[in-house]
Order: structure tokens, then C-alpha cells, then sequence
């Protein structure tokens, strides 16, 4: 299921239903992972109260280059802005709007981020 170049999919670390999260992957040029790079996740309705941020390569359950951050136990709809940035802190795309679900089917949104210009 895919909406706006966001892939939804259940969960499959044997928490099942009782999971949310936003993750994905970072690939370069050549489709290559890139790991190290900073993912920022902010509650598009409260930024100022929910922003954090985790590094490609960090988790593996999308592949290398991949992210993940769970967003609780149970899924939930929400509205969230996910932006790349370098391991430095510089912006390297533009914040992407993502809307969570409630849906067990659709508990996990999959973000990929494929470098198109050379750094």
C-alpha cells in the first residue's frame, strides 16, 4: 500500500499489532546504502513537542542504509515531517509529509530516501 512514495505494510517484529513506527532507507547514487546520515522526525501538529532524530544504518530490519523509530504499542494516526539531513547536521532534502494509520495492516510507514544529485 503506498500513498505519496510512503509504503505502508504491518509490522513484522512479533509485536504485531501492538506497534507504530516510521522507518526506511537511505540509498545513493548507484543505490548503494548510505549509513550515518540523520533522519529527523517531527510531529507535524506539535513540533515543538515530539522531534527526534535516528541515523541511517542504524537498524537493519529495512536493509542496510535502513531507520526505524517506534512511534508506541498500538498504531496510530498522525502527521509527521521527515527530513534527511548529513551527519553534520546540514539539510539534504525537503521535510516530507507523512500520515500515520491506525490500521494493524498499516502500522508501519516506510520512508526511502535515494540521493539524486551528487553531494
Amino acid at each position: 500500500i503506498t500513498d505519496a512514495g510512503v509504503l505502508y505494510t504491518p509490522n513484522g517484529n512479533g509485536s504485531g499489532c501492538d506497534w507504530a513506527s516510521i522507518g526506511g532507507t537511505v540509498t545513493g547514487l548507484n543505490g548503494e546504502p548510505l549509513n550515518g546520515f540523520r533522519v529527523r522526525i517531527t510531529d507535524a501538529e506539535n513540533p515543538d513537542q515530539f522531534q527526534v532524530e535516528v541515523f541511517s544504518g542504524a537498524v537493519v530490519t529495512f536493509g542496510d542504509g535502513g531507520f526505524e523509530y517506534p512511534l508506541g504499542n498500538t498504531p496510530r494516526a498522525g502527521r509527521y515531517d521527515v527530513q534527511l539531513f548529513s551527519s553534520a547536521g546540514a539539510p539534504l532534502s525537503d521535510a516530507y509529509r507523512i500520515v500515520t494509520r491506525d490500521r494493524c495492516e498499516e502500522n508501519v510507514a516506510i520512508v526511502t530516501f535515494v540521493q539524486v544529485a551528487p553531494m
